[in-house]
């Protein structure tokens, strides 16, 4: 009798407890639980570099990145940056839970499927020596991993490419040394020949690119160019190099291996800095609540309109931004250099306009595309001559 009663009882209790108590304690938990535990949500993984307030990779210290990779599976292509054409687009589970408070140099890794590849992004915080740092240090380098492996029943031809868009400070068309010796912005290397040691410089601020130390597993080629035209390329081993203008990019390519059923293959490198006073960070590209207006220019000018400048100050307002990138285009008409500066004057034209309306200088990234884009001939001429800002809140 004494049992029986003590059996209803725990029946009862916890069966409210189930049913009144536990969904609240669940309903509060969620808002108790840090921000950066609730976002674990699948996204693409691009990612930027830096170190306090300096740049190393386009984009730091906000979530913005214009770095990519592609990878190859039997003649079909993927990547994690959605504005490719003609690939499949990547989003990565997360491995490790991102903490943006934490202290020291974080550990990130997400996860992607694709053609029965499993490929695991791994960005791993190093010391000066390449080894693995303590938690809550700070690391000089970042081991940036790539493991690839072959999940079907059958053989893969499986390729792999980087895309770095370098940017040290406010600089987007930082110089580069490989081994000792200027390194022309159309220039490649291959196989043996491919530099162990890449630097970027701008005044006194270095970031570096290591290719055979540590677990690195060198490239097959890498191409010193522009960023927008490398950032469209899909399959490096049939397209060359264009001329360079003013914005440094690396691509690194991993040529095609066979791959047999459950084999993995390894493409990593280090990039970092060597100075003392680095504290790395990296930022992952989340995509936030954007805005954007195009203003347009007359042939040849530098300067906004007073219509174009009215209908900045309409869309800003008393709005308050996180960050904005502006990019400047010229037509086709007259010498490509020339061009590139007009760009680049427009740019600061506009950036002092949104200085005026309250955005700080730091929030203001900028890129100079100069006629890239531009149509040939006059055709579209009006169309090319602008300059884009994308706002994000």
């Amino acid at each position: 009798m004494q049992k029986n009663w003590k059996t209803r009882y725990c029946q009862l209790v916890g069966g409210f407890f189930l049913e009144k108590i536990l969904p609240v304690w669940a309903f509060l938990g969620l808002f108790m639980t840090p921000l950066w535990a609730q976002q674990q949500e699948p996204h693409d993984g691009r990612f930027t570099l830096g170190s306090k307030s300096q740049t190393f990779l386009f984009g730091y210290p906000y979530h913005f990145s214009s770095s990519h990779f592609v990878i190859g599976s039997n003649g079909k292509y993927a990547s994690n940056n959605p504005d490719l054409k003609q690939v499949v687009d990547l989003e990565g589970n997360p491995l490790i839970a991102e903490h943006p408070h934490a202290r020291g140099s974080q550990v990130g890794s997400l996860r992607y499927t694709f053609d029965n590849l499993q490929i695991t992004q791994s960005l791993i915080p190093t010391n000066e020596k390449f080894e693995p740092i303590g938690k809550g240090e700070y690391g000089s380098f970042y081991e940036i991993r790539y493991e690839i492996e072959n999940h079907s029943d059958i053989e893969r031809e499986v390729s792999f490419s980087m895309l770095l868009d370098v940017m040290l400070g406010g600089n987007d068309g930082v110089k580069i040394e490989a081994d000792g010796r200027v390194v022309k912005m159309d220039e490649c290397f291959f196989g043996e020949k491919v530099p162990h040691r890449f630097i970027f410089q701008d005044a006194d601020l270095r970031a570096h690119l290591f290719t055979r130390v540590g677990k690195a597993i060198a490239p097959d080629k890498i191409c010193a160019g522009q960023w927008a035209y490398l950032a469209g390329v899909v399959d490096f081993e049939t397209q060359t190099v264009e001329q360079y203008t003013d914005d440094t990019a690396l691509m690194l390519t991993w040529d095609t291996k066979t791959l047999a059923p459950k084999e993995k293959r390894v493409c990593s490198f280090y990039f970092g800095s060597l100075s003392e006073q680095t504290e790395l960070q990296f930022q992952y590209h989340k995509p936030l609540r954007k805005e954007q207006i195009t203003l347009f220019f007359g042939s040849g000018e530098s300067t906004l309109s007073e219509t174009e400048e009215q209908k900045l100050r309409e869309l800003i307002g008393s709005r308050r931004y996180k960050a904005v990138l502006v990019e400047g285009f010229t037509d086709s008409v007259g010498d490509r250099k020339r061009n590139l500066e007009l760009s680049k004057d427009r740019i600061d034209n506009v950036s002092y306009h949104l200085q005026m309306c309250g955005i700080s200088f730091e929030k203001i990234l900028r890129k100079s595309h100069g006629q890239f884009f531009a149509l040939e001939g006059s055709q579209g001429a009006d169309q090319d001559r602008k300059v884009v800002v994308t706002f994000w809140k």
